[in-house]
């Protein structure tokens, strides 16, 4: 597991082999995102086309998850990537809708950004109650949705990668259905989960070490409880980055 201190200090990108700055979460030449970026409690990401969302460095994101802590609704940041640029770009907070926005004030132009934490959902996105149909039903509990309802528990969201599989949020937060066991005879001695690097040593019972693999991966294998808490962070294969297909 790293700590902060580990994002000090020089990586290399495994696609490109650029040197990196530690701070910086991505590479600076092909935009991968580092592997052990997952293991911080809070990233901040801006969205570069709807498909791809690229952290901000950690002095950035550090300002950011400030703002978002005090509730502020705006603030120009002048840390990590904006401190060459102070008071070109304008963040904005909208927490009732939780659509966050940066702001380029010279340009006009504005993007989408995000929290992603341990401590929430923020990858689900609210459905308004409006485009559902009658014969609309959560996924997981099977129940329709029946009436426009208040409670966050039982607020109607999706999946980025999906249009029209909804959920409660309650329900999709605590599931991991999209986890494909693997027999213990399937996998050998030289295999480990690919997060906390422990081996496959024997069969087992547990729930939390179950051998488990994601649907478009053939070769990574994860103890449930490890995966479970790395793909709320992002939607992809830890080891791979290919897109988990729902």
């Amino acid at each position: 597991m790293s700590t902060l201190q580990n994002f000090q200090n020089e990586w290399i990108c495994e696609r490109c082999t650029f040197a990196n700055k530690g701070v910086n979460l991505t590479c600076t030449m092909c935009f991968l995102t580092r592997t052990d970026a997952k293991d911080l409690p809070v990233q901040w990401e801006w969205s570069a086309n709807p498909d791809q969302w690229i952290p901000f460095d950690l002095a950035s994101a550090a300002e950011l998850e400030e703002a978002y802590q005090k509730k502020k609704a705006f603030i120009s940041p002048k840390q990590g990537y904006f401190a060459s640029i102070p008071d070109r770009y304008e963040i904005r907070f909208n927490y009732a809708t939780g659509r966050f926005q940066q702001h380029n004030m010279t340009s006009g132009g504005a993007r989408r950004i995000r929290r992603v934490a341990n401590d929430d959902n923020s990858i689900l996105q609210p459905v308004p109650f409006e485009n559902v149909t009658s014969e609309d039903c959560c996924i997981i509990c099977l129940d329709n949705f029946e009436d426009e309802t208040t409670s966050i528990e039982q607020e109607i969201v999706k999946l980025p990668p999906c249009h029209g599989h909804y959920f409660h949020r309650a329900c999709v937060a605590d599931d991991n259905s999209i986890l494909q066991p693997v027999p213990f005879e399937n996998v050998t001695s030289e295999d480990c989960c690919i997060i906390c690097l422990d081996n496959f040593e024997d069969e087992t019972t547990s729930i939390e070490q179950e051998i488990v693999k994601l649907p478009p991966c053939h070769g990574h294998y994860f103890h449930r409880a490890c995966v479970a808490a790395a793909i709320k962070l992002k939607d992809e294969c830890p080891m791979c980055k290919r897109r988990i297909d729902y």
